[in-house]
């Protein structure tokens, strides 16, 4: 074999460098160690494997170091490993096959860095470094992250790969170890930047960014933009692992579609490589283009060339098959676990999916749309773990509506708009396979799919026999009113039997038998959050063109409790208080029942428009059917608001405390942060400071009490 020198330097190296030097035992390797200023047992652990150990003044420049002890080596092949590599059993015949034939280029070899990824498993990052060559004709040079040049600088760097690989530890030590290599990373690379040429400044700020990538994302950042704008391109051999490195920093700080961008714009001139691929797969994944994220992992999948064990395959195949599974396509999800049977839990995954497929559920979930890409990807991805046939009926949209829904199912239908909506809801119900019908918005998302899945088999036989009834699901909504946030707490029908029921009123439709009778109700253990009056523009919106619904659903001669409410709902949604309050006047004017939801909403909503009015002593009046409504926390809150715009600061308190003693709410905080809270005004107000910080303390991390608190502890 050509003789070969392995060269070393070493600093208080004692937890690695006699794996290294033990794995260099059985090769007839000269084995040269330098030290640069040992305090441990560095130098006598190596002097048990070599007697070619030599000091050397460390003068903050890991070049100078390297080619110091390349000096003391006798033969001229040099092989470069650090203490915290050790080397894999190779084949020494073909390395000096390899060697004969390439005396003027350098080697490859592989150094493999063991990780852990994304999804928590363990890995491996292998990259090519050049670290076998001939001391003729090659040197290191740069005081940190040096590289291997050509001495002559008319000689041309050449290089082939070898079959020589070292599992690299060096980024496995604890968090203080890793943070004190990175400060000195950093001294050096600032001290190199200053005097630098400006073709070298953007592997520089390249490295600065690595190196502040565990400490200071932010900085991390900031150099990757430098580096990019300093004139790193593709034509750069790092360039791969930079771009790479800056799309990842930019996703986990919630910037998935920046990183996507980014990579995108040299898919041309990085495509045939994997760990772009995978890189580019990924975000497209998690971005929800998952037509393409599947495409691009496949082609990580047939890729030679890679970093990241499991680019190649099984993690790209793991994620293929968990986006199938997300899409609720439980074949193509199987068939790609199985390609990585033995990673993480696939084999599990196979299992539940193997079932599913198996055993879909006997429900139909129902929904029309138009225009609704804005969430129609979410209500789906949350409604393909049921595992029910899904039906789309499209009413006109305009946008991607369609192709969205075309990715979770093929019952896509169109319905030719007519200001219906029981009409285009009853002609989705018919294209149903099933008689149970569930009935959703797309915007939104049903909560708990896969905890539902297993549920609702023992529920449908439960209500077996209450097919002539309807049952109601939990429909929790996200509002913005008077430039306050609130979540909201309701019920509404949606679980029916077509058999026995169908859709009718052209909008606020309801559930009624097939002969037009009210049928009980029945409650399910379904739940949605419900994301359509989010933002005042879309209430907005959505009230403007259910008005003009009502109105003609009133002028048909259809006028009930009901249609009175919606209509003052529209009316307060756009800022309409005076025809609110007279509709909701209307509504209860007429026959209503107090214990029906939407009459307790319309008492409340009738006295928050009269407060919207400035008709303070008029929203006293509600004290009058106080005993009526007394047990609902959101009216008895209101009570304390009226009391508390009317001065009436005592009452006021009694009926927020009571509130408190409520067991259920409509609007979330009812009882409990909201009228502590406003007990906290009432007594900052007055001038009682200590007992307002006692209330806005039992407010938990509601904001405006914590601003409240801030405020009063800084004075």
């Amino acid at each position: 074999m050509i003789p070969i020198s392995v060269c070393i330097i070493a600093k208080n190296e004692e937890k690695t460098i006699e794996r290294c030097l033990n794995a260099l035992q059985q090769y007839p390797f000269e084995i040269i160690v330098t030290d640069t200023g040992s305090g441990d047992c560095t130098k006598e652990i190596a002097a048990k494997y070599t007697d070619k150990i030599f000091d050397f003044a460390w003068t903050e420049d890991f070049s100078a170091a390297r080619n110091f002890c390349i000096s003391k080596a006798s033969h001229d092949w040099i092989l470069s490993i650090d203490c915290d590599e050790y080397l894999e059993p190779f084949h020494p015949a073909f390395l000096e096959k390899q060697l004969r034939a390439n005396s003027r280029s350098c080697g490859t070899i592989q150094i493999k860095n063991p990780i852990t990824t994304l999804s928590g498993q363990a890995s491996y990052f292998t990259m090519p470094a050049a670290r076998l060559f001939n001391r003729k004709y090659y040197q290191f040079s740069a005081p940190v992250h040096e590289q291997v040049t050509p001495i002559d600088g008319s000689t041309v760097f050449s290089s082939f790969a070898t079959e020589l690989c070292v599992i690299h530890s060096g980024y496995a030590g604890n968090q203080a170890d890793m943070e004190k290599k990175q400060e000195r990373n950093i001294h050096l690379l600032k001290k190199l930047l200053s005097a630098c040429s400006p073709e070298e400044k953007p592997y520089l700020y390249f490295q600065l960014g690595q190196s502040y990538k565990l400490t200071d994302s932010e900085q991390s950042l900031a150099y990757y933009e430098k580096a990019l704008k300093a004139g790193a391109n593709p034509t750069h051999p790092y360039f791969i692992y930079f771009i790479v490195e800056y799309a990842y920093a930019l996703y986990y700080k919630d910037m998935a579609i920046p990183a996507l961008e980014l990579l995108e714009k040299y898919y041309e001139d990085l495509s045939y490589h994997g760990e772009y691929l995978f890189a580019l797969a990924f975000l497209c994944m998690n971005c929800r283009h998952y037509e393409k994220a599947i495409t691009l992992f496949q082609s990580a999948i047939h890729s030679s060339e890679y970093y990241t064990e499991g680019v190649n395959g099984s993690v790209s195949y793991y994620n293929i098959g968990t986006i199938y599974k997300l899409l609720g396509k439980w074949e193509q999800a199987i068939h790609a676990f199985k390609q990585c049977a033995a990673y993480k839990d696939a084999s599990s995954q196979i299992q539940a999916l193997t079932y599913k497929k198996n055993h879909p559920l006997p429900i139909s979930a129902c929904l029309i749309g138009k225009n609704e890409e804005k969430y129609l990807d979410e209500c789906l991805r949350c409604l393909a773990p049921l595992n029910c046939e899904i039906i789309f009926v499209d009413t006109g949209s305009g946008d991607s509506t369609v192709s969205i829904a075309g990715r979770y199912t093929d019952k896509l239908y169109h319905y030719e708009w007519n200001d219906d909506f029981s009409a285009a809801r009853n002609y989705s119900v018919s294209k149903a396979s099933n008689d149970w019908i569930l009935i959703l918005d797309c915007d939104e998302f049903l909560e708990n799919p896969e905890e539902m899945y297993h549920i609702l088999p023992s529920f449908l036989e439960s209500v077996n026999t209450k097919k002539n009834e309807v049952g109601i699901i939990t429909l929790i909504s996200k509002y913005i009113q008077n430039s306050g946030e609130f979540i909201s707490k309701g019920t509404i029908a949606r679980f029916f039997s077509k058999s026995h029921c169908h859709f009718e009123g052209t909008i606020h439709e309801q559930i009624l038998t097939l002969q037009s009778e009210i049928t009980p109700r029945y409650m399910t253990p379904l739940q949605a959050f419900h994301m359509g009056y989010y933002g005042e523009d879309t209430a907005r919106q959505k009230a403007r063109r259910n008005l003009s619904l009502l109105h003609k659903e009133l002028e048909s001669g259809k006028a009930s409790p009901y249609l009175y409410y919606q209509l003052g709902q529209a009316c307060y949604a756009l800022a309409d208080y005076e025809n609110a309050l007279k509709y909701y006047d209307l509504g209860l004017a007429m026959d209503v029942e107090p214990e029906l939801i939407y009459v307790q909403k319309m008492v409340v909503q009738y006295g928050y428009t009269l407060l919207e009015l400035g008709r303070l002593q008029e929203a006293l009046s509600l004290e009058g059917i106080y005993d009526t409504f007394c047990h609902y926390a959101d009216f008895v809150f209101l009570m304390g608001l009226i009391y508390m715009k009317n001065a009436l600061f005592a009452e006021a308190i009694r009926q927020f405390q009571r509130a408190t003693e409520c067991t259920s709410c409509t609007v979330t905080g009812a009882n409990s942060f909201l009228p502590l809270y406003n007990i906290g005004v009432i007594y900052e107000c007055s001038g009682h400071k200590d007992m307002a910080m006692e209330y806005y303390r039992k407010c938990s991390e509601y904001p405006p009490a914590q601003y409240r608190i801030k405020e009063l502890s800084q004075e």
